[in-house]
């Protein structure tokens, strides 16, 4: 079951959050592109749908935060915006800035594997009321060190947008890795949401 939790904040200085960048996004329909190790233009710009991606298949589905029945049977991971969630697997970022310094390495680096957590304030599926003051939130599973791929700063606006430029290796729930380089958050116009990545799957070292 889907579950929503409507936030009041009493001020607005407390709105500056994370996730609240919308109001300087202008999207316009990208084409996605899916080649051999790369997805390009994933279209993670509605607040209310997560995008599941399944590498084997090399397949995105979006599916509204509220419709669970459609979510596909196979997804490795998920976006939304810029959070990360995995199908019960685990990351670990790593300190490569390419997939072939990874592969040229010749093993897997040490480190320390993140799994999901629940969490009920992260993941903003309602903002059409935030200049009142209301947001809702997704109750659902995030994982914090994929996440970290994007920091957006809402300190002033409009928000700063760094890439951490890292290799995070993802760990799915049958033991086979991926090696996931995000390399974009925009699209060629500029508009904000479409995700790009660079990827190797399964990882063979």
């Amino acid at each position: 079951m889907i579950k929503l939790k409507h936030i009041v904040f009493a001020a607005m200085g407390a709105l500056l959050l994370p996730s609240c960048d919308f109001m300087y996004d202008d999207p316009e329909k990208a084409e996605e592109e899916v080649t051999e190790g790369h997805f390009a233009y994933v279209d993670a710009t509605s607040y209310a749908a997560w995008t599941y991606i399944d590498l084997s298949a090399k397949k995105a589905t979006t599916v509204s935060v509220d419709d669970e029945e459609n979510v596909p049977a196979e997804w490795d991971f998920a976006l939304h915006r810029y959070n990360c969630k995995t199908n019960g697997g685990a990351v670990m970022e790593t300190e490569f800035s390419s997939l072939d310094d990874l592969t040229k390495s010749g093993a897997l680096p040490s480190g320390s594997w993140t799994e999901d957590v629940l969490t009920d304030s992260t993941v903003v599926v309602d903002a059409s009321h935030m200049m009142e003051g209301q947001l809702v939130y997704q109750t659902t599973n995030v994982n914090t060190v994929f996440s970290r791929w994007m920091t957006l700063d809402t300190s002033n606006m409009p928000p700063t947008y760094t890439t951490s430029d890292r290799v995070y290796l993802l760990r799915l729930a049958d033991e086979t890795i991926a090696a996931v380089r995000f390399t974009d958050y925009m699209d060629a116009s500029g508009a904000k949401g479409y995700i790009s990545f660079d990827y190797i799957y399964p990882l063979e070292l």
